[in-house]
């Protein structure tokens, strides 16, 4: 599925991967793209072929395969750089971090997934070609880019502020509880470190743009 948002003067086009109702947003100007966790579905290669994009600057908001499913094939497609939190590109390379491997068994389990006709073949991904610990700006088509390490989810988490006014927030903020149980996952560091800064980002953000579900109006007039 594909949505188009008008956030704040800017289009974002939304991908979404039924399977997972995980998220993907590409912003794209010129040939250029601004890619946000990398989705394998139909509507996003079509969208890829028919804009002629021909580079992209590749977020990865964590390591998990349900945001990183796109990611092999965008780098065959497309001249990439990819960003991503240092533990992030370590662990998409390890099919028991990525959870690539467990992706069968959290079908059985989930009530949600049950019975939708997906295999998810175990699979990981080269490291990322940009790598950082805590912070890390650039722009892109005089866009700011900012991203900020939220350990919580996961230890290779971010988030990524576009603008001042845009918060791509991956999992670690959802409508629902954000987990901290999956691998990697640090209930302690979430609450000591990330919730802080995510309290202050939203009281200077517009629309908080999820890793699943629908974006978020902020109180910011």
């Amino acid at each position: 599925m594909v949505k188009v948002i008008d956030a704040d003067g800017l289009e974002v086009h939304l991908f979404v991967w039924d399977y997972i109702d995980s998220n993907a947003y590409v912003l794209d100007e010129e040939g250029s793209a601004l890619i946000i966790d990398p989705t394998d579905t139909e509507e996003f290669w079509e969208f890829i072929r028919r804009q002629g994009v021909q580079t992209a600057d590749v977020i990865l908001t964590h390591e998990h395969f349900d945001h990183i499913s796109g990611l092999n094939k965008l780098r065959e497609k497309v001249e990439c750089t990819v960003y991503a939190h240092r533990k992030c590109s370590e662990n998409i390379g390890i099919i028991t971090r990525n959870l690539s491997g467990a992706a069968g068994a959290l079908t059985q389990v989930s009530e949600r997934l049950r019975g939708k006709d997906v295999i998810i073949e175990p699979f990981l991904c080269a490291p990322a070609d940009v790598v950082f610990d805590e912070n890390y700006m650039f722009f892109w088509k005089g866009h700011k880019v900012e991203m900020k390490h939220t350990p919580g989810h996961s230890a290779g988490s971010i988030c990524v502020v576009l603008e001042d006014s845009l918060l791509f927030s991956g999992d670690t903020l959802l409508a629902e509880p954000t987990v901290t149980r999956l691998p990697g996952g640090d209930k302690k560091a979430f609450r000591d470190s990330t919730m802080p800064w995510l309290k202050e980002k939203l009281e200077a953000v517009k629309w908080v743009l999820p890793g699943h579900g629908e974006r978020v109006r902020t109180s910011r007039e």
